[in-house]
């Protein structure tokens, strides 16, 4: 008996050697709270879409404000659909942050880590960069302890 949890320690120190610190996010509560509301606020935002996208085909399926002198969504006929207005917005400490709430920064190179601060940012790797080029950034990005927002499952076990 005594073999075998010697045994279970020591594969236990090689699994905990193997595992890579990533630093956890750094923000004062009132930041996570306005997270918590941004992501309430976006599950009840309407979709925008421009006016009478469904009947024409060269009509896209983005927001364009109506701006016509008869436009019945401009004039907030119900039924016609929401227009884009101040109330739909998210709070302004947390704008332009990632769900996770890290700030979110477009890595192309090894040298643009070499400033990054682990609490508050996250790596994004270009999607121009190649194979050789994006597994030399998330090496370096897993001893800085960085979090990598969009790294692909066979790269996790680096």
């Amino acid at each position: 008996m005594v073999e075998e949890t010697e045994q279970n320690d020591t594969e236990a120190v090689e699994v905990e050697e193997e595992k890579i610190t990533i630093s956890k996010l750094t923000m004062d509560q009132g930041s996570l709270r306005l997270l918590k509301v941004r992501k309430r606020q976006k599950q009840k935002k309407p979709v925008f879409l421009q006016t009478d996208h469904h009947k024409k085909k060269r009509l896209k399926k983005t927001w364009r404000r109506p701006r016509g002198l008869h436009n019945k969504k401009r004039r907030y006929i119900l039924g016609k659909g929401q227009i884009v207005r101040v109330g739909f917005g998210s709070p302004v400490a947390v704008k332009g942050l990632h769900p996770s709430g890290f700030m979110d920064v477009l890595v192309s190179r090894v040298y643009d880590l070499e400033n990054m601060d682990p609490g508050t940012q996250a790596v994004r790797i270009s999607r121009t960069v190649g194979q050789r080029k994006r597994i030399e950034i998330i090496k370096k990005a897993q001893t800085q302890g960085l979090k990598i927002l969009n790294s692909p499952v066979e790269e996790r076990g680096l």
